[in-house]
């Protein structure tokens, strides 16, 4: 495991899996180091945007640490929330219910006694139906653990069975985008901007140069028209910023 906290930057490594650590941190437990402990000896990385010792003194730390947390949480691989009782967590539940409308992975779990749990079985209910709740860090270290360990091991396939099939089917057109065709690659990518997952589209407006120019293909973020994240394809079929082996992409 690989443990990264609030305010050191990190530069992922292109078969790193990381996990934001989302949750309480004013008036509540170190719950963050708890999860640390129990995710000990996994292969992922947590960002924890909990500091050991935060400069309440310092007037540029609160928009320095709010950057940070923007910033990877949108590279995380994967987001936990936790939800401990002794406050509501305002800004967690507002993250939360960002998230839950994306196809980032998440992980949720509510202390029992929290006031709004209610609440957050509901919407995450909703929402992202198959997401399980769980009650506990012990079980929500469990969760993660063995569905990042099942996605690490769907990701880590050779190069030949990540290039797309292209098969010429014309696009339904919605607007300036396209409906994703028929072009698939497993896994698909993760947007460089938002994290959400991406689909290959065909837009309207840009053609291939030459003397018999077609439309050209791109990995679009599904959180279009929210996000305009795109990725290019490279010469083997496979996005910009996909390296050999499994989810290797720049972000």
């Amino acid at each position: 495991m690989k443990y990264i906290e609030s305010p050191k930057v990190y530069i992922p490594d292109p078969d790193d899996t990381s996990v934001f650590l989302a949750g309480g941190i004013t008036n509540c437990p170190d719950w963050q180091c708890d999860i640390a402990d129990l995710l000990e000896g996994t292969h992922l990385v947590l960002l924890n945007p909990r500091r050991e010792h935060f400069p309440i003194g310092d007037p540029q730390a609160a928009p320095e640490q709010i950057a940070w947390e923007h910033r990877y949480l949108r590279k995380a691989s994967a987001v936990l929330f936790w939800f401990p009782h002794e406050t509501l967590c305002p800004i967690v539940l507002y993250e939360l219910g960002a998230w839950s409308m994306t196809d980032k992975p998440i992980f949720v779990g509510v202390h029992p006694e929290y006031k709004r749990r209610l609440d957050v079985e509901l919407q995450t209910r909703f929402v992202r139906p198959k997401v399980k709740v769980v009650y506990s860090l012990q079980d929500l270290a469990s969760q993660v653990a063995d569905t990042m360990a099942q996605l690490l091991g769907m990701l880590r396939v050779p190069d030949r069975q990540l290039v797309a099939s292209i098969e010429p089917q014309q696009p339904r057109l919605i607007g300036h985008m396209s409906r994703p065709t028929n072009i698939r690659l497993k896994p698909e990518p993760y947007c460089p901007d938002c994290g959400g997952r991406m689909y290959l589209r065909k837009p309207t407006y840009r053609r291939r140069p030459g003397p018999n120019p077609e439309w050209e293909p791109f990995w679009g973020c599904g959180n279009y028209p929210n996000c305009r994240g795109t990725r290019g394809i490279q010469h083997n079929g496979l996005p910009e910023g996909a390296s050999m082996w499994g989810r290797g992409y720049d972000r």
